[in-house]
């Protein structure tokens, strides 16, 4: 889901009624994509679904995913790598910047 989108259910629901009336245990993973999402947006995300993995994979076309992202730990792919809210995260594997 891109950060705006996100953002917009912030401004009307704040305090996550609308979470309220689904039953959101099998979501498993919430990726944000599209540009950088604030980290005021990260921590409302974290505190409305505090079970998911959060993937702010920034997905620009030509730089997001292609070269920087936060992909599944390669170790166990269950996880991600932990970074900074609103961070670019790491290399993908064969870039080196």
């Amino acid at each position: 889901m891109a950060p705006t989108a996100i953002r917009v259910i912030k401004k009307e629901d704040y305090e996550g009624e609308f979470f309220k009336k689904y039953d959101t245990s099998t979501v498993k993973t919430f990726c944000i994509v599209g540009e950088r999402c604030d980290p005021d947006t990260i921590h409302w995300i974290h505190n409305k679904l505090p079970n998911v993995i959060l993937n702010d994979t920034w997905w620009q076309t030509e730089t997001g995913w292609p070269i920087g992202a936060n992909i599944l730990n390669l170790k166990d792919f269950k996880t991600v790598f932990p970074t900074l809210p609103g961070s670019v995260t790491r290399c993908v594997p064969g870039y080196k910047v």
